[in-house]
């Protein structure tokens, strides 16, 4: 007696199938949401996380304790090395590109610019989470 197995074959490779792309739209969505997070941050919420990241990395923020909207090329608490690792750290952070044509004192003079610049180049990359 000779056994059909081709039906069983089709049916374990469809399962396959069917288990990669759940797990493909369960990623998907999951990294959907974590980015849709990330954009739908508030503007206090981004200018909170990078002042506390300038009071880590700078030790001047530390000493003059600033504000949101306290100068920090005036005072000398970023200069322009500094400004680079700023860029750098909205980069890796927000996961967004600063332009040189962006770099300018008024981007950078306080945290709450640093943080309307943030919220302009998301805004600009991805319209459509605005949106939903």
């Amino acid at each position: 007696m000779q056994v059909n197995l081709l039906p069983n074959r089709r049916k374990a490779a469809w399962h396959l199938g069917k288990n990669r792309f759940l797990r493909y739209n369960q990623v998907r969505k999951t990294k959907d949401r974590q980015f849709k997070n990330l954009l739908m941050r508030s503007a206090d919420e981004t200018t909170t996380r990078i002042l506390e990241w300038l009071i880590q990395t700078f030790p001047l923020a530390q000493q003059h304790k600033i504000g949101a909207d306290d100068s920090l090329l005036e005072s000398g608490i970023v200069d322009s090395l500094g400004t680079l690792e700023v860029v750098h750290f909205l980069e890796a952070e927000f996961e967004l590109i600063v332009t040189d044509e962006e770099m300018t004192p008024e981007n950078f003079e306080t945290a709450r610019s640093i943080a309307k610049l943030v919220a302009q180049k998301s805004n600009s990359i991805h319209p459509q989470a605005e949106s939903n």
